[in-house]
């Protein structure tokens, strides 16, 4: 059991309880706590007084719960049992970091992309596209230096502390070709298909050159399972790559 400085509990929350009490405060503390146990027998626990930072730190009320994710939410601490004080704690030791208010992240973290945790947690609707979904598709050789995300145009896009590159899709066609998060791509974010960020590749080839869209149409074609009519069916949707798509899949096939 952890306590906070002076009797600030009810003695009867004491009743059976077993095992240690940890007081964390000062010697009166201590003093009053020890009466409490002292004059009431269902009192069955011993007592510690710890100081400030110290003896606390090695206590395993003042570590993160393992079972945290990465990146989490206010909430899910309190229902970790974290409370508001060993968050602040927490964060001034620099075992957790603040990205805004009610969202922290782990500084001991190794989950490679943080980032997309992040993101997904900002925004629900948030979708990797173009170039960072055509590399994590193994359809081109470059890795992007920023992220790429699409919003539904409209959309505020969220403050993070990552290299974010932000693309706002008109609504109409915003969830074609849209796999969820930790669905079938295996990403904590949701993610456009391989079919649909060609699509997004030759209808932006104005801004974001010819080339990123043929050099993954060329991969692409290449793969067992491919079927060009059903990139045709689904560039139908997007009159700015339709024809460019269709010529280029002349000359590969």
């Amino acid at each position: 059991m952890f306590l906070t400085p002076g009797p600030l509990l009810a003695e009867d929350t004491l009743a059976g309880s077993t095992g240690t009490l940890l007081v964390h405060s000062d010697r009166a503390a201590l003093d009053y706590w020890r009466m409490v146990l002292h004059t009431h027998d269902a009192y069955l626990c011993t007592i510690t007084c710890v100081t400030e930072g110290a003896s606390l730190a090695r206590h395993p009320n003042n570590a993160l719960p393992a079972d945290l994710p990465a990146v989490f939410r206010w909430r899910e601490a309190h229902e970790a049992a974290v409370t508001d004080r060993r968050l602040k704690r927490l964060t001034d030791d620099g075992t957790i970091e603040k990205i805004e208010h009610g969202l922290y992240r782990r500084t001991d973290s190794t989950v490679g992309d943080l980032a997309l945790i992040e993101i997904a947690l900002l925004e629900r609707e948030a979708t990797l596209c173009l170039a960072s979904a055509l590399s994590h598709a193994d359809l081109i050789d470059d890795i992007p230096s920023t992220i790429d995300i699409a919003l539904k145009r409209g959309t505020r896009k969220p403050k993070t502390s990552f290299p974010i590159t932000w693309h706002w899709f008109s609504p109409k066609t915003f969830s074609i070709g849209r796999t969820p998060k930790n669905s079938q791509s295996g990403l904590p974010i949701a993610s456009y298909s391989p079919e649909r960020s060609i699509c997004d590749a030759y209808r932006m080839r104005h801004t974001h050159g010819a080339e990123l869209g043929r050099e993954a149409l060329r991969n692409w074609i290449r793969r067992p399972g491919s079927h060009p009519a059903e990139l045709l069916e689904m560039a139908s949707h997007f009159p700015k790559a339709y024809s460019a798509i269709r010529r280029d899949l002349e000359i590969l096939l």
